[in-house]
């Protein structure tokens, strides 16, 4: 993972945020916060091992990418799933359960027809890891469900050319399992601040290439790019539930992976209290995993600033003033992109939100 993390100022409580420094704890430290919270740490995820020949690898995928363009996928395709029944979200502001079987089909029953319906990502443009559909359930055809799917010949590789590509490329089966492995270990989660999963599958594409996809809930409502249009009463709110989501997440020990995208949030409000829903796991990683862990209340404050300065470039041009209400209820080392994250000020800003750090520093 490429990201850097800040040192912590500020964190966020289930009561709001938290003014002063944050205390760095050690991996030891880092156990014992999830214990005390009840949660024993999770197995690592078992990676697969790098290919021996990664250009034989691209010369194989290539012809498989060209046949996998000329027949992508498209609405109307069906695909039968022995989905993963979930438990309810029991959390305050969580959603229920999408229907997914017909009235009277008995609670064992799992095998559900998805027929894709839009394309929210169409995956096609070579940079994507993923191609992220709507589909709606057959027999129940008021219910949607997303499926990101996971295409080895569409997904991005690095030139074999490239010394270093060892560390860029990501094998797309472990880019499926690990973010279903992700989804599992946050399975308290799920219906509130991330989506319910319905499991991870192997399916076919209409190129006869094998796929994995995901089956997630959809979840409506703007995102960052749409709030200030759709409904601009609500853009301080969403921000204010944001910081507290990703903050939330990275004290509960888990490193959000893409967290500068600014469609990787939902601002939700089917329910009395609104929530802020995290769509994108991928590459998200168990904080105390890293070599070395950093604090759950490092990652958090980092994660707090880039989530800020994404929302903060997605809504400024219809909301003017919301800068201004960022300075007057927002901690200082949320909002202001120069402010050092470190308590002898050393590490400075490098203009986009990223810290300059030693190389030491880099996870």
């Amino acid at each position: 993972m490429s990201e850097r993390w800040g040192k912590a100022k500020v964190v966020a409580s289930s009561s709001g945020f938290n003014y002063g420094s944050g205390r760095d704890l050690d991996k030891q430290g880092s156990c014992h916060s999830l214990q005390m919270m009840g949660r024993e740490m999770p197995s690592p995820y078992n990676w697969r091992e790098r290919p021996a020949d990664y250009p034989a690898l691209c010369e194989k995928l290539a012809p498989l990418q060209s046949e996998a363009l000329c027949k992508p996928l498209r609405a109307g395709l069906r695909f039968g799933l022995d989905l993963k029944i979930c438990a309810p979200c029991t959390l305050a502001g969580g959603r229920g359960l999408p229907t997914i079987f017909p009235a009277g089909s008995p609670l064992s029953s799992s095998t559900v027809t998805l027929e894709l319906d839009g394309a929210l990502q169409s995956g096609l443009d070579g940079d994507s890891d993923s191609q992220v559909w709507t589909a709606k359930v057959v027999n129940v055809p008021s219910t949607h469900l997303v499926m990101k799917i996971i295409q080895p010949s569409l997904c991005f590789r690095p030139d074999p050319s490239d010394p270093h590509w060892f560390h860029a490329y990501d094998d797309p089966y472990d880019l499926a399992h690990n973010e279903a492995w992700v989804y599992q270990q946050l399975a308290r989660l799920q219906g509130h601040s991330i989506p319910y999963f319905f499991g991870v599958f192997e399916i076919t594409t209409p190129s006869d290439e094998i796929a994995w996809t995901l089956v997630l809930e959809y979840v409506p409502g703007p995102t960052m790019q749409t709030i200030a249009k759709i409904s601009p009463a609500s853009v301080n709110h969403f921000c204010e539930l944001g910081l507290k989501a990703v903050q939330g997440l990275a004290l509960s020990g888990w490193a959000l992976g893409d967290i500068c995208s600014a469609t990787n949030y939902i601002f939700n409000s089917s329910s009395e209290d609104p929530v802020v829903v995290m769509v994108d796991l991928y590459d998200t990683v168990y904080i105390p995993d890293l070599q070395p862990p950093p604090s759950f209340e490092r990652v958090a404050c980092t994660s707090a600033k880039r989530f800020f300065h994404t929302f903060k470039s997605s809504v400024r041009d219809r909301c003017p003033s919301f800068f201004d209400w960022a300075k007057q209820n927002l901690p200082r080392e949320v909002w202001d992109l120069y402010f050092p994250d470190s308590p002898d000020g050393e590490s400075e800003d490098d203009g986009d939100g990223r810290k300059q750090e030693n190389e030491s520093d880099k996870l």
